[in-house]
């Protein structure tokens, strides 16, 4: 995980991406060596993990513009109370 960190250089969201991806793959990885146990549905819930990072954009500005579009209708949502 740390090298997956590391190899996204000081990109904060980039690293956080790779640091949830590769956890993720590591459970699974586990799994399907049968390193790790895992019910039918905790496995479901990982892959569906693995999916998601997946297709998260590469661009922090993509994933930002996607974030304000999900959570605008949430109460108390304010873009200024996260210092944006």
């Amino acid at each position: 995980i740390g090298k997956a960190i590391a190899a996204e250089g000081n990109n904060i969201y980039l690293r956080a991406k790779a640091a949830g991806l590769t956890a993720a793959k590591i459970i699974k990885r586990s799994n399907d060596a049968k390193e790790l146990q895992l019910t039918a549905k905790q496995l479901d819930v990982v892959s569906n993990i693995i999916k998601q990072f997946e297709a998260l954009p590469s661009e922090e500005d993509k994933f930002f513009e996607y974030c304000v579009k999900q959570y605008k209708d949430v109460p108390n949502f304010t873009l200024k109370n996260y210092g944006l």
